[in-house]
């Protein structure tokens, strides 16, 4: 069945609602955080607003971490009511991750989470895994990744050969190899400092 324009609308205030209660968002501190300003949150969730703007939804999206065609198509509550009755996985708590855009990425290496969560926008991730972080990529990465890619990291020296991992150069340039890749090519790995491996890709039509 075709997706109305009145039901985009119900699933957009419902989804809106339930991400802002679930994450302990308030309408003040989503507004601060998120750069969308209170007099349209409360518009959107009042339903004064017939037609969320793209770039309003994709603000809400990028930081709760949802892709867009989410948030107009389906009850996010619902879907995740079911996953934890389904899946073994369900019942795990959100991990804030702290999305650092390329340009301020190296300089913040050094940082905890706990410090970065409270300086840039926040995605989410059920895992029990911890030490994660997002690179926001800003310009076109090796062919690699897209602008406005998100790369869930997880910043660790371990995982499996087949992972894809962020290195740091000596020229300080951001680099994305394979390890298995790394070693076939005789690459001088002691010359690149390993930041982590890439969990998952939130592309930018996600968003």
């Amino acid at each position: 069945m075709k997706m109305t324009n009145a039901q985009r609308k119900i699933n957009i205030i419902k989804n809106v609602a339930y991400l802002m209660r679930s994450r302990g968002e308030t309408k003040a501190s989503f507004s601060e955080r998120s750069g969308i300003t209170r007099t349209t949150i409360y518009k959107i969730l009042e339903g004064k607003v017939n037609k969320v703007q793209e770039t309003t939804l994709h603000k809400i999206a990028s930081f709760f971490g949802v892709p867009c065609d989410e948030m107009e198509c389906y009850d996010l509550e619902q879907i995740q009511r079911q996953s934890e009755t389904l899946s073994i996985d369900g019942n795990k708590n959100p991990s804030a991750v702290p999305i650092i855009p390329e340009k301020d990425f190296i300089k913040n290496l050094n940082k905890t989470v706990g410090q970065l969560v409270t300086e840039y926008p926040l995605t989410y991730i059920f895992d029990d895994t911890s030490n994660v972080i997002a690179l926001k990529i800003e310009s076109p990465f090796f062919d690699i990744f897209s602008q406005g890619d998100i790369l869930i990291i997880k910043r660790s020296a371990l995982s499996d050969s087949q992972s894809l991992h962020l290195y740091v150069t000596p020229q300080n340039q951001l680099i994305v190899k394979n390890r298995e890749a790394l070693i076939e090519k005789k690459l001088k790995s002691e010359n690149l400092k390993l930041i982590g491996f890439i969990l998952e890709e939130r592309c930018e039509n996600e968003f």
